[in-house]
């Protein structure tokens, strides 16, 4: 499992040294990291420099490198364009997928997303959200009545109180929970990549702005777990005013949680990795095969 790296000082100078990421501020080498180690690099406030060799041997290696915005929403990513040996093959199964067969993955996406966000409020309830496993069974093939979005109103006012409103644009809570998906996302279109897959072919998000709108349907499942992390850092931190270094750490660290998947136990990042492969699986056969995580609580987290 490689690490999530962030440069956030605007001083740091990044450049390639022998298969190292060397680290400098004011010409002063501070540290290095080896290329290899690297699954993210996070660039974070203005004023941080890198050199093409670095950028490019990044991208060789398979790192994507996230660049963030406003309140920590990202702004774009780089990613490797060598394309995977089966790459056309690939892309012609998305393209040829037909639209029950979309909608039926979609369907299963949302229900999944759903079931996990009533497990994560368990967790903090010691009883099973009820309303949302109701609501699960009600999602019906491209979740024409928008369930997803009943459900998730009902979520946020249990898991952060009545008056919480997701907003990308918010401070405190929010700034948490944007991090956190630019991680998750991050992770996600590395490995629709891996897969050979095109993430600019979505299932459901179809913007045409968007040019990672497969990544943004096959993260949803897994959205809970990061509000899961900010929910337990906000138990710790009431008066959250500001996203902080400490937080950062923590939340950096959630690509590397053990979830239960299949009965066996295994990192986030690789059920993502595997859910991507049991999409190709599913186009393949022309029948939705998704695999979720059976349970989205982390088996292991240390909390702030």
């Amino acid at each position: 499992m490689g690490r999530v790296v962030e440069i956030a000082d605007p001083l740091v100078s990044l450049s390639l040294n022998r298969g190292f990421m060397k680290i400098s501020v004011d010409k002063i080498d501070k540290a290095q990291i080896p290329i290899s180690d690297i699954d993210i690099l996070i660039l974070n406030g203005t004023g941080a420099t890198l050199t093409t060799s670095l950028l490019n041997e990044l991208l060789e290696n398979g790192a994507m490198v996230l660049v963030l915005g406003k309140n920590y929403s990202p702004s774009g990513i780089f990613y490797p364009t060598d394309p995977h040996h089966l790459h056309k093959q690939k892309i012609n199964l998305q393209i040829n997928a037909s639209k029950p067969l979309n909608k039926r993955l979609w369907q299963a996406i949302v229900k999944a997303k759903i079931i996990n966000q009533a497990k994560i409020l368990s967790f903090f309830s010691n009883e099973e959200e009820k309303q949302l496993i109701e609501l699960s069974k009600k999602v019906s093939s491209g979740d024409p009545e928008n369930i997803e979005a009943q459900a998730a109103k009902k979520y946020w006012q249990k898991l952060f109180g009545k008056d919480f409103r997701r907003d990308y644009s918010s401070i405190g809570i929010n700034s948490l929970l944007n991090y956190g998906y630019a991680i998750l996302r991050s992770s996600t279109a590395r490995a629709v990549l891996a897969c050979g897959l095109n993430p600019t072919l979505g299932v459901h998000h179809h913007n045409m702005e968007n040019a990672f709108c497969l990544v943004d349907d096959l993260m949803e499942p897994y959205r809970p777990i990061v509000d899961f992390v900010v929910k337990r850092i906000s138990e710790k931190n009431p008066e959250i005013k500001e996203l902080t270094s400490e937080h950062k750490k923590k939340l950096a660290k959630i690509l590397q949680i053990q979830i239960s998947l299949n009965s066996e136990t295994t990192s986030l990042s690789n059920s993502i990795m595997k859910l991507c492969q049991s999409f190709v699986n599913s186009l393949e056969k022309g029948e939705e095969n998704l695999q979720f995580p059976l349970s989205p609580l982390p088996i292991e987290f240390e909390i702030i």
